[in-house]
């Protein structure tokens, strides 16, 4: 029992550690939804975005995108720079899904693709979601289980699908450096 002990606390371990020491946030215009039942509305959140590198003044290696909750804590995605044509890549397909619906007025629900993670050991899973035949979304979920799938998702609806890609290109462009904070804020 003692060997299974140490096994589990050492496998924990390794799923959390990173190289990640610095983070900054960046000003994006780009506003996720989550879901309330009580409403039974997609309801935009307050979103905001992290850059993050081993150290200041490096091109970032992570985006950690963040919708609050209100209270209920945040739903998060981390995007690591390794597997960035493949975010990339589940929009775009998003973005056709979405002009046929919206021509065709059908109401889906279908998986598009899980693009693997460095950070995370399940990934993301990308799907599209519509509301209505005229409101349709990118949902982007790191549900690590059937159980809680849906329930830490990001909804973004077309406008905002598109600026979540214009970011995905910015950081596949190496776009994004951290700054010197330390030098500045002595």
């Amino acid at each position: 029992m003692k060997w299974f002990s140490l096994i589990l606390i050492l496998f924990l371990c390794g799923c959390v550690s990173t190289d990640i020491q610095k983070s900054e946030r960046i000003s994006v215009d780009i506003q996720g939804a989550i879901y309330n039942s009580i409403t039974n509305q997609y309801v935009p959140q307050m979103t905001q975005v992290e850059i993050h590198s081993s150290k200041e003044g490096e091109l970032a290696n992570l985006i950690t995108i963040y919708v609050d909750r209100y209270g209920a804590g945040r739903n998060f995605l981390y995007i690591d720079s390794v597997h960035i044509n493949d975010h990339i890549l589940a929009v775009d397909k998003y973005l056709k899904w979405e002009e046929i619906a919206k021509a065709q007025n059908d109401k889906i629900s279908k998986e598009i693709t899980n693009v693997p993670s460095k950070y995370i050991t399940h990934g993301l899973d990308y799907s599209f979601f519509s509301g209505n035949t005229e409101s349709h979304y990118l949902v982007v979920d790191n549900a690590p289980s059937f159980a809680t799938k849906g329930q830490y998702a990001i909804y973004f609806d077309k406008e905002n699908a598109i600026k979540y890609k214009n970011i995905l290109i910015s950081f596949k462009n190496n776009k994004f450096r951290l700054k010197h904070l330390s030098d500045i804020y002595k």
